[in-house]
């Protein structure tokens, strides 16, 4: 139906417009084109709703397909004609594209409060779906901003409030695989995106299928599973392209080159990086940019093209600094660090590391006092994802005779919610290293911080060894990656059997071990550590590989009446550490007392 000068009716209008926004996440492309031709026509019949639902969609169409130029612009322009119009459900949501477009620049705080400006609207109109998305959008910005514990906890009122919509679930649960992922929690990550790919099926939402298989692909990936890596990577880019969604094709360029560079095939790796670095620059998408370019600049690393690796990793740091982006320039500090260290040039590779270790207290620290409630909040998550689980299995009915029985049994849940606590404390605690068997990282400086703040109060001697395998990548270029995961099995069996069952042993990171000696002097420390030395020059390495004749360890040793943290003390490990290897590696450092 047509009015008297032969244009569409408002109805008609509205209706085109439903349908562009119904294809947003299928085919982008066409829906810009129907959302363009909507707009073209509500100026035609003065139809100013028209002209505001479907600027906001031509700008949520130009942010999937990276048209930054006039994105912002184009928002504007709607949230001004939503505000004159009245319509607070219209304002709501162009404000959230707003923080989506904060976010994607690396704005994150910016993003926050846009995000934050339409959750109030939702939250007064009644719109629950709405409610949830904001909820979920603001924990992506916390995660970004390494808070962790604020991420979770929106991210867990987001799961609350979308209650039975898959599509809404499905994100939130998505997000918390990704705060997963930032913690070192690979399995745990990978049940939450097989989760939310699980909830996403019966949705038309193809985006956010090309964003879980991209991030299953790079957990694959670390995980050492390179064909599930790479499966997945390809089905997120074929989708990604086919919608027009070209940040996702280059999300999944960046870990489809990240998945080859750690299966050793460099030059595809390359290939992958530069052309995921051409659309990063086409979307303005600082934060990934950086990325890219700290992944370019270790891939020449590994390729010993040193000078190229250090101009892109100061690329990458130049642009996380501006950013103030702590998990990117903790990165690009690391990666310089190695690169220096691998040309001989201990100063610049401890200068780097130094960097390193206080961006990472920075980061560690932005959390730590509230770690404890995190763990309740991701005990609290589980929870919800289970009941969104049976609600989609079960369906409504079913979920709330559940729910009308657990109130029946007030007292039984609330105990059993306290044993869920703990166990779930537990397990986060009790996380140990893939390949080792020893204490990880986040544990040893939990140890860490613990055992130097025991050691303060009772003014009792404690000490910290830093110990890394010489050569050993030439171990790994020489025999294959297998050959060097059984020698660290094999050292790692050393240094338990070498020390005492009080201390924590640990895997800091690749082929660097940490010990923690607890009631410890310094020479005591040092007889622990001769001990190891002995115990690796006994070992029958040809063993493992009959190529093989020696592994030796570098060892930096530090106590705690030189330094006023914990972190000063690995900091002080760390730079002995550097002196044995600038020294002639095969030997132990100590600080001076």
């Amino acid at each position: 139906m047509t009015n008297d000068h032969g244009y569409p009716t408002h109805q008609e209008i509205d209706d085109l417009i439903a349908r562009a926004h119904d294809m947003r996440h299928l085919d982008t492309r066409q829906s810009l084109e129907l959302c363009t031709n909507a707009k073209d026509l509500s100026l035609k019949t003065d139809y100013q709703m028209g002209f505001a639902n479907s600027l906001y969609l031509i700008g949520l169409c130009q942010y999937i397909l990276g048209m930054q130029e006039d994105v912002f612009a184009t928002t504007q322009q709607a949230i001004s004609l939503f505000q004159s119009l009245g319509d607070e459900r219209g304002e709501s949501n162009a404000y959230n594209l707003i923080g989506n477009i904060y976010e994607r620049k690396g704005l994150f705080n910016d993003a926050i409060e846009y995000h934050h400006k339409s959750l109030a609207i939702r939250r007064r109109i009644g719109d629950r779906k709405g409610e949830a998305g904001s909820l979920n959008n603001i924990g992506i910005a916390y995660t970004q901003l390494a808070q962790f514990s604020d991420a979770f906890e929106y991210l867990f009122n987001s799961l609350n409030v979308s209650e039975a919509i898959p599509s809404t679930a499905s994100y939130a649960l998505y997000n918390i695989a990704q705060i997963f992922v930032q913690i070192d929690d690979l399995k745990k990550a990978q049940e939450y995106y097989r989760q939310s790919l699980e909830l996403n099926q019966g949705t038309n939402d193809r985006a956010l299928e090309s964003s879980i298989l991209a991030d299953l692909g790079k957990v694959h990936a670390l995980l050492k599973n390179h064909e599930e890596a790479i499966g997945h990577l390809r089905r997120s880019l074929e989708i990604a392209k086919r919608t027009g969604n070209l940040h996702d094709q280059g999300v999944a360029l960046t870990v489809m080159g990240m998945a080859h560079q750690e299966n050793g095939q460099y030059l595809l790796a390359r290939d992958c990086l530069n052309e995921a670095l051409v659309i990063m620059k086409q979307t303005d998408a600082r934060p990934d940019q950086s990325e890219v370019l700290c992944l370019l600049g270790r891939n020449y690393s590994k390729q010993e093209k040193f000078n190229e690796a250090i101009a892109l990793l100061h690329q990458s740091l130049k642009i996380a600094e501006e950013m103030n982006i702590n998990e990117k320039m903790r990165n690009a500090h690391n990666a310089l660090a190695e690169v220096y260290r691998a040309i001989g040039d201990f100063e610049q590779a401890l200068n780097h590391y130094r960097i390193y270790h206080k961006v990472w207290k920075s980061f560690y620290s932005q959390d730590s006092e509230r770690r404890i409630h995190a763990i309740i909040a991701r005990s609290e998550i589980e929870k919800a994802r289970q009941d969104a689980e049976q609600e989609r299995l079960k369906r409504h009915e079913l979920s709330q005779a559940l729910s009308e029985a657990k109130k029946s049994e007030n007292e039984k849940t609330r105990l059993l919610r306290q044993l869920e606590i703990q166990a779930e404390m537990l397990e986060q605690l009790a996380r140990e290293d893939g390949l080792t068997g020893l204490s990880n990282r986040r544990w040893l400086d939990i140890q860490a911080n613990q055992e130097f703040e025991r050691a303060r109060r009772f003014s009792h001697p404690f000490s910290i060894a830093m110990l890394d395998v010489d050569d050993f990548k030439s171990v790994n270029d020489r025999f294959s990656h297998q050959v060097g995961d059984e020698v660290l099995k094999q050292i790692a069996r050393i240094l338990r059997t070498s020390c005492r069952v009080v201390d924590c042993v640990g895997r800091y990171g690749g082929e660097e071990f940490m010990i923690i000696l607890v009631e410890t002097t310094p020479q005591q420390a040092h007889e622990i550590c001769l001990k190891i030395t002995e115990q690796m020059r006994d070992f029958t390495w040809p063993s493992i590989h009959p190529e093989i004749n020696r592994i030796t360890l570098s060892i930096g040793m530090s106590h705690n009446a030189n330094a006023q943290t914990p972190s000063e003390m690995i900091a002080i490990a760390d730079q002995q550490l550097y002196r044995a290897k600038q020294q002639g590696k095969d030997q132990i450092r100590a600080a001076k007392n």
